[in-house]
């Protein structure tokens, strides 16, 4: 990590957001001009719709239940958002693509969602998915759809990244001002670790960064 670099902007990139960035670069492998569904907007989610914008995609279309997170999943470079309490997540996709996504990355966990990513895929599409840190809850997977639909369907961890590769390049990105990766960091004092954990469980906060005094690392 260049010495420059703020030890809360190089912290805060190593899991959640480079699993995001990954997804798009490494595993769907979006171009420019394409569209893609993004189904959760938190340090994943967000990760990935930062990339896609990078990557020039032409529609970037995301769904969460919080709206703050679809203000600053707009921000960040979605061209529509969707709240699935409004409705069909898969009716809306369709409305906005007639046909459905050819790429598609899930990172919720939750099954409701999960079950509308699949059905708002084109024939053909490639559908990746990332649940953690949380296990999804319990889901049975009917593979009738994405049969029908010759759909690849792919699992990925840490977006299929190489560090050493994707980790700097990132850092380069947000020193031009084009990863503005820092809108997502709230800080903490170590001290105030529970806290921390508490916004990170209840959404309150996307990326939780501890920030460890002189006198906490003694």
């Amino acid at each position: 990590m260049p010495a420059d670099v703020p030890a809360e902007v190089g912290a805060s990139i190593t899991c959640g957001v480079m699993t995001g960035a990954g997804a798009i670069l490494n595993v769907l492998d979006v171009k420019a001009g394409e569209t893609v569904l993004i189904v959760g907007a938190g340090a994943v989610g967000l990760g990935a719709i930062m990339t896609a914008r990078k990557a020039g995609a032409g529609a970037i279309l995301v769904a969460d239940v919080r709206e703050g997170r679809l203000e600053m999943a707009r921000e960040l470079g979605a061209t529509a958002t969707f709240n699935p309490r409004m409705g069909a997540m898969h009716e809306w996709v369709m409305a906005q693509t007639s046909r459905g996504v050819g790429k598609l990355l899930e990172t919720s966990g939750n099954a409701a969602a999960f079950e509308g990513a699949i059905a708002s895929l084109r024939t053909g599409g490639h559908m990746a998915y990332a649940i953690l840190p949380s296990p999804m809850e319990e889901y049975t997977l009917k593979p009738m759809p994405l049969f029908e639909k010759a759909a690849r369907f792919e699992a990925l961890s840490f977006g299929n990244s190489v560090p050493h590769d994707l980790y700097p390049k990132m850092l380069e990105w947000w020193q031009a001002g084009e990863f503005p990766v820092d809108r997502l960091i709230s800080t903490f004092s170590f001290s105030d670790i529970n806290q921390a954990m508490e916004h990170t469980r209840t959404g309150g906060v996307i990326k939780a960064v501890l920030l460890m005094e002189a006198t906490d690392a003694e």
